[in-house]
């Protein structure tokens, strides 16, 4: 017997005012999709997380914060 009543795909209240719409949790990983002179977002990595929008939630991909911070070819970075 199927069934769709898992509580997997029901919402769920974190703290006071954060609901997330299901319980499904996209972990990060990396991708390595930015522009490697900028090391901005692009179309590429926007696409990326939109196919994966079904998600309750998207723990996105680790982030530099400094030039020595750059750990892999095509890091996002601020």
């Amino acid at each position: 017997m199927v069934t769709t009543d898992y509580k997997l795909f029901t919402p769920l209240t974190i703290g006071k005012d954060f609901i997330l719409k299901n319980r499904v949790v996209f972990s990060p990983l990396t991708r390595g999709r930015s522009d490697f002179e900028t090391r901005a977002p692009n179309a590429t990595n926007a696409l990326y997380y939109e196919q994966r929008a079904g998600s309750g939630l998207i723990i996105t991909e680790a982030t530099a914060i400094s030039e020595q911070g750059y750990g892999w070819y095509s890091a996002p970075g601020l």
